[in-house]
């Protein structure tokens, strides 16, 4: 089972660039830039919310009726941020953004940028992960 309280731990105090990213794009990826926009949780990782957060609405989704990962089943949970959140509740793909993580074809897991955060975000856009702090790599 994962241990989404040690990983979200681990994400707590580290971020993208050893100052505040936000300053470089307006903090866009920290607000709705566009109505409904949110992110899909990782299986599990509702556990590390109540459902009654003010700052979140919760949408419920079957892994049947859209395109997910295969080993995805039953439901998953979208969720739109109302505003700005708590950083202590940000979820995973927030402790994590502008990297995702990528399962190369020798089957090693490698941190790549979110490509669909390239008209977001500069440092997507330019296109050099050496950019970013080491220790937020490492522990993203």
């Amino acid at each position: 089972m994962i241990n989404w309280p040690r990983i979200y731990s681990l994400l707590e105090d580290v971020t993208p660039l050893a100052g505040d990213c936000g300053n470089l794009c307006g903090s866009v990826c920290c607000s709705e830039w566009e109505q409904g926009v949110g992110m899909y949780l990782l299986p599990g990782e509702e556990c590390m919310f109540t459902k009654q957060e003010s700052w979140l609405t919760w949408q419920e989704h079957s892994t049947e009726e859209y395109d997910f990962c295969p080993s995805w089943t039953g439901k998953v949970y979208f969720i739109i941020c109302n505003g700005a959140c708590p950083r202590d509740k940000r979820p995973f793909a927030c402790r994590t953004f502008p990297v995702v993580p990528y399962l190369n074809p020798a089957g090693g897991l490698e941190m790549r940028f979110d490509q669909a955060a390239a008209l977001l975000c500069p440092l997507v856009k330019s296109g050099d992960l050496g950019l970013l702090e080491r220790r937020f790599l490492a522990r993203a």
